[in-house]
C-alpha cells in the first residue's frame, strides 16, 4: 500500500519526525545524566526526573508512528494518521492516538501534582 502525501503533509511530518526524534535524543541524554551524573541524595528526584523522561519517550515513539494532523472546520474535527501505523489500521491508530493524549495528560498531571 502507497501512501500519497501532499506537499503540506510533507511539510508536516518533517516538523513532527524532526522535532519528535530531537526530543527522543534529549531524553535519552537526560536519563544518561541522571542514572550516571547526578548526585546519590536527589534520589526522590532524579526518579521523577527518569519517569518523566521515559514517559516523554514512549509519547515521542508514539508520536512518530502516528503523526495526527488534526484538522478543524466550524464544530467538526478530523484527525489523519499520516505516520507508519495508517497501514495498521483505523482501530490501531485510535488506540495509538489515546495512549498518545494519556501520555499528555499524565505529564500535565505529574507537573501539577508536582506544585502543590
Amino acid at each position: 500500500m502507497i501512501a500519497y502525501y501532499s506537499p503540506s503533509d510533507k511539510i508536516f511530518l518533517a516538523i513532527v519526525w524532526g522535532l519528535s526524534t530531537w526530543g527522543f535524543m534529549m531524553n535519552l541524554f537526560l536519563l544518561f545524566i541522571i542514572v550516571f551524573k547526578s548526585p546519590a541524595n536527589l534520589s526522590p528526584y532524579r526518579i521523577f526526573l527518569a519517569n518523566t523522561a521515559i514517559t516523554q519517550m514512549f509519547a515521542d515513539v508514539v508520536y512518530i508512528s502516528i503523526s495526527p494532523r488534526v484538522l478543524g472546520e466550524g464544530l467538526s474535527i478530523i484527525v489523519i494518521y499520516l505516520g507508519p501505523s495508517q497501514f495498521l489500521g483505523k482501530d490501531v491508530c485510535r488506540m495509538l492516538y489515546t495512549a498518545m493524549c494519556e501520555f499528555s495528560d499524565e505529564l500535565r498531571l505529574r507537573v501539577i501534582r508536582s506544585n502543590l
